[in-house]
C-alpha cells in the first residue's frame, strides 16, 4: 500500500502477480504510473477492463487465441476482487493481455519474440481510458497491405457463417471444434501471421506472385487489373520469397544455363549424344566467352569437378525463356519469364520449374510495363516479336516484384486454400501456438 492506503502494484518483480508475464512490459507500465491500479478501483473493475476482457474473446476474429492472453484466469479473477492479492494478479495479467494483444496484431506473434518491449505501446496504453478508444489504437497499428485485410475480411465470413454454438466454440478455442473448421482457420491465422510480418508497403503499384496459388497479379491502387497462370519452382528447387524491382524486360533472350543444370542434367545427354546441343539450339562457350565448336569438345572427359563451359541457348520460340524474360536484381539467380512449354500451364499443380517463374501472359504484360495501358500495345514491342530479334526496353517507370508463400487468400468474396507445397506452414504454426512451460504464449 502507498503512504495514503491508496492500493498500488507490488515492486518486487518475484510477486506471484507477475507469474508467466512479460514482467519488463508490465512493471515499466506501472514504474511511469507510480505503481498506481489502472483496471481496478474500490475491488471493482473498471469499464475498460471488461472492453479488454470482451475484446480477447472476440480476438478470434484477428486471426488470434484468446488463451494467448490470460482469458481464463481473468475471467475467474474478475468476480474475486475482495482480495488484495487477486486484484494485483488481475491487474498484471491485463496489462501482459493487452500489450501482447497489441504487439501481436501489429507485428506477428513471431516478429514480437524480438519486440519484447514496445515503448509506444505502453504509452498508448497510459492513455487509454475509454473502450472505444481500445478498437481505434488496434486499427492504427494493424497492416494496411491489401492481402491481410482481405484475408481477415474472409476470415470474418467464416465465423459469421457457423452456428452460434460453435462460433463459440471457436471463439473460445475448445476441443469440441471440428477438425474440417479447425484446420482452415488455423491456415487462416498462419497467413495473417505471415502478412503481420510484412514490414514495408508493396507501394500503389506492384507485381504480386502467390507460390502456392501458382498465380501473378499485376495490382494498381488495391485493384488486380491483371491474372495470369505461373509455374514455380519444385520441392526439391524451390522458388525463393523475395522483393525487388524490374527495370526492363528481353525480347528473345538468351537463355545461360545455369552451371548446376548444365552439369547435371544435360551433360549425361551430351556424352551420349553431342547433336542434342544442335537440335536444341544451345552454344557453348569457354571460360572467356568464346563460341566453341562442340564437336571440338571432348565431353567424355567433364565431370562434376571439371566442366571448363558454359552453355547459352538461342533465342527464339524453343528458348527456355520463350520470347520475354524480365530482369530484376535477385541474390538466388531467379527470374520472371516467358516459356516454351505452355501446355503445362493447363495443370492444377505447377511447381515445375527450377526456381524461375514461367508466366503464361508474358507478352501483355511486356506491354503494359511499356505503355502503362493494358489497352495500349506497344509498337516496338510487337515489331521486336515479329521480328524474334533481342532488344532491351528500359521501363520508364520500374515497377516492384513481390514473391510470397501464402496458403491461403479471400479473393473475390471466396476463401481459396492452397496446398502447401513447401511444407512451410508447419514452421509458422509451431511460432504461433507453441506454449510455454508456464501456459503462457513462448516470446
Amino acid at each position: 500500500m502507498g503512504d495514503s492506503q491508496v492500493p498500488t502494484m507490488p515492486v518486487d518483480s518475484l510477486h506471484a502477480a507477475y507469474r508467466g508475464v512479460v514482467i519488463q512490459n508490465v512493471r515499466t507500465f506501472y514504474a511511469r504510473r507510480e505503481q498506481k491500479l489502472f483496471w481496478t478501483y474500490s475491488n471493482r473493475p473498471w469499464d475498460r477492463a471488461d472492453s479488454v476482457i470482451a475484446f480477447i474473446q472476440q480476438i478470434r476474429y484477428y486471426g488470434l487465441l484468446p488463451d494467448d492472453y490470460h482469458i481464463r484466469e481473468i475471467r475467474q479473477l474478475r468476480n474475486k476482487l475482495t482480495h488484495m492479492d487477486n486484484i494485483y494478479r488481475f491487474e498484471a495479467l491485463l496489462t501482459d493481455a493487452y500489450i501482447s494483444m497489441v504487439c501481436h496484431i501489429q507485428f506477428g506473434k513471431g516478429m514480437y519474440q524480438s519486440h519484447q518491449t514496445d515503448s509506444s505501446v505502453i504509452a498508448m496504453l497510459e492513455h487509454y481510458w475509454h473502450g472505444s478508444e481500445l478498437f481505434e489504437s488496434i486499427a492504427r497499428r494493424e497492416s494496411s497491405l491489401r492481402g491481410y485485410q482481405s484475408l481477415k475480411i474472409g476470415l470474418k465470413q467464416l465465423l459469421d457463417s457457423l452456428s452460434p454454438k460453435l462460433r463459440n466454440l471457436v471463439l473460445s478455442n475448445e476441443e469440441q471444434v471440428p477438425d474440417s473448421i479447425n484446420n482452415r482457420l488455423q491456415t487462416i491465422e498462419i497467413n495473417l501471421e505471415r502478412w503481420r510480418s510484412e514490414r514495408k508497403s508493396f507501394g500503389s503499384r506492384y507485381i504480386f506472385i502467390n507460390i502456392p496459388a501458382f498465380m501473378l497479379y499485376l495490382v494498381d491502387h488495391d485493384s488486380v487489373i491483371l491474372e495470369s497462370k505461373v509455374i514455380v519452382g519444385t520441392p526439391q528447387k524451390q522458388t525463393p520469397t523475395l522483393s525487388s524491382l524490374i527495370q526492363c524486360f528481353v525480347t528473345y533472350p538468351y537463355w545461360h544455363v545455369p552451371r548446376k543444370i548444365a552439369i547435371e542434367e544435360y551433360l549425361p545427354v551430351i556424352q551420349r549424344d553431342v547433336t542434342f546441343i544442335e537440335r536444341n539450339n544451345f552454344d557453348v562457350l569457354d571460360r572467356s566467352g568464346k563460341l566453341l565448336n562442340p564437336d571440338s569438345v571432348d565431353w567424355k572427359e567433364f565431370d562434376k569437378a571439371y566442366f571448363p563451359v558454359s552453355l547459352r541457348q538461342r533465342e527464339g520460340e524453343e528458348n527456355a525463356l520463350g520470347v520475354i524474360k524480365f530482369v530484376f536484381d535477385s541474390p538466388y539467380g531467379v527470374f520472371l519469364h516467358d516459356t516454351n512449354a505452355k501446355r503445362l500451364f493447363r495443370s492444377h499443380v505447377r511447381a515445375f520449374s527450377h526456381g524461375c517463374i514461367r508466366m503464361e501472359k508474358a507478352v501483355e504484360l511486356a506491354h503494359y510495363l511499356a505503355t502503362g495501358d493494358l489497352k495500349h500495345k506497344s509498337k516496338y514491342i510487337d515489331r521486336f516479336l515479329k521480328e524474334a530479334s533481342r532488344h532491351t526496353i528500359e521501363l520508364q517507370s520500374p515497377i516492384p516484384i513481390h514473391i510470397r508463400y501464402y496458403t491461403c487468400a479471400f479473393n473475390s468474396g471466396v476463401l481459396n486454400f492452397y496446398e502447401d507445397i513447401y511444407r512451410k506452414d508447419k514452421r509458422v504454426s509451431k511460432i504461433i501456438y507453441s506454449k510455454s512451460l508456464t501456459g503462457g504464449y513462448t516470446y
